[in-house]
Formats: structure tokens, sequence, C-alpha cells
């Protein structure tokens, strides 16, 4: 709930979404991919950020979760502190019937931008492993 108020305190602030940013990823950005973010986190709109903070990301689905009947694969980073490895195994793997896991070693929250070769890497191998459809 602190870091939710922080979230919503800092919302338009440059270097409150730099923080923030800097928070959630392990790996380090590069220079422009960073302040591309940041600019993007500082446009966001008011109701938006809010919205995801106070209601979206509280969002409870887990009774749904066991209707799901798709091959899903679910990335995460052994250091990411918004959504710990163990937390998304239980409130998310644990509950999908047709999953796979893909953990990236030290990445944070952020994976495309933390690991973008890894989550690149991760859609063709789910690519290859479907039957493609003209």
């Amino acid at each position: 709930d602190e870091a939710r108020a922080a979230l919503i305190a800092g919302w338009g602030d440059h270097g409150a979404m730099a923080r923030t940013l800097a928070q959630i990823t392990a790996f380090p950005l590069a220079g422009s991919v960073r302040e591309r973010t940041v600019d993007d986190m500082v446009r966001a709109g008011k109701a938006a950020w809010n919205a995801w903070l106070t209601c979206g990301s509280r969002e409870d689905i887990s009774p749904a979760m066991s209707r799901i009947n798709v091959p899903a694969t679910i990335m995460s980073g052994t250091d990411d502190t918004v959504l710990p490895t163990l937390l998304l195994d239980r409130e998310v793997t644990e509950r999908l019937s047709r999953v796979r896991k893909v953990v990236v070693q030290g990445a944070g929250h952020l994976l495309p931008l933390e690991a973008p070769d890894e989550v690149a890497s991760a859609i063709v191998q789910i690519q290859a492993t479907h039957v493609q459809f003209a």
C-alpha cells in the first residue's frame, strides 16, 4: 500500500517515474530505452494510472483461472520485486493446466525491456510448437 501511494503521488513527475523504473528493473536499461520508458510513464493519463493502481492491479481473477484451457507461457524474472516468482507460481502458474514457465535469471519486472532477446526467443519457441494457420 505504501508503494501504491507513492506511485499515485508521483504521477506525472519525471524524477518519481525514473526512481520507480530503477526500483522495478534489475537489468540496466540502455539510456534511450530508459528515457523513453520514463517519458511514457510520465505521459500516462492520471485516471488510467490511478485506476490501475487502485483497482485493476488488485482484481482477483483466481476463480476464473481454472477455466483457462489453452497453452500458456508465463515468463518471470528472478529479481522481480513487483511480482516475485514464488507469488507468480502460486497465483498463476499453479492454477493453469497447460502452462510452460520461462524464468530469466537476474531480470526484474519489465522483461520486454530488460531481456528482449529472451522474450523474443520464448515467442519463437511458442510459434515453433504450434500449427501455423494461413
